[in-house]
């Protein structure tokens, strides 16, 4: 039996440098564990805009939906914009209706390696998409370049500006993200 986080999303993603001296290379940790449940609950929550199909269709959350969130929230680092079109004002059932009918656009500036990762992600079906391990096991993941996926976003034709890979910057302990105060290492940073 498993778990599902049911909120993945930028805020809930910590980095932890590799070493205890600080440094560039990081570990990705997941945050706020209050809506995570064991699979058999029946109950939905979480943030809308990282929702799968299943959750706004059936109601369901399983580790699935989980994938279906973590893609978006690659979508957002690559991108800078977020999984769904909405435009101001718009209500939340239209949110949910988007994620019901299609599933993210990937952009195609994207490197193959990103953009069949991402697909991997948004695949419609639950029982068909990657699972966790699967994900590590892509080339995206280990073959993974920050300079050459930052050039093809960096080429993209958004115009934004966007942080490398989306990760907060947290090079010294004067500069943390997430206060040693509420026991987080000085050395954990926060995606959004």
């Amino acid at each position: 039996m498993g778990y599902v986080h049911c909120d993945l999303k930028p805020e809930n993603i910590l980095l932890v440098s590799k070493t205890d001296a600080g440094g560039s290379e990081f570990v990705p940790k997941i945050g706020d564990l209050g809506l995570a449940k064991r699979i058999i609950e029946e109950r939905s929550g979480g943030t809308t805009l990282y929702w799968s199909p299943e959750t706004v269709l059936q109601n369901i959350q399983l580790q699935p939906s989980d994938i279906w969130a973590l893609g978006c929230v690659v979508l957002m680092m690559l991108t800078g914009r977020k999984p769904w079109d909405l435009k101001a004002g718009a209500r939340p059932w239209d949110l949910m209706l988007q994620i019901a009918s299609k599933s993210p656009t990937i952009p195609v500036w994207l490197s193959e390696e990103a953009k069949d990762f991402l697909g991997k992600c948004f695949v419609w079906s639950p029982s068909e998409r990657f699972t966790a391990a699967k994900l590590l096991n892509h080339p995206f993941v280990t073959n993974l370049d920050p300079v050459k996926e930052l050039s093809s976003v960096s080429s993209s034709a958004s115009g934004q500006q966007i942080l490398p890979l989306g990760f907060k910057t947290c090079h010294s302990k004067s500069n943390r993200c997430l206060p040693k105060a509420i026991g987080f290492p000085h050395n954990w940073c926060c995606l959004a």
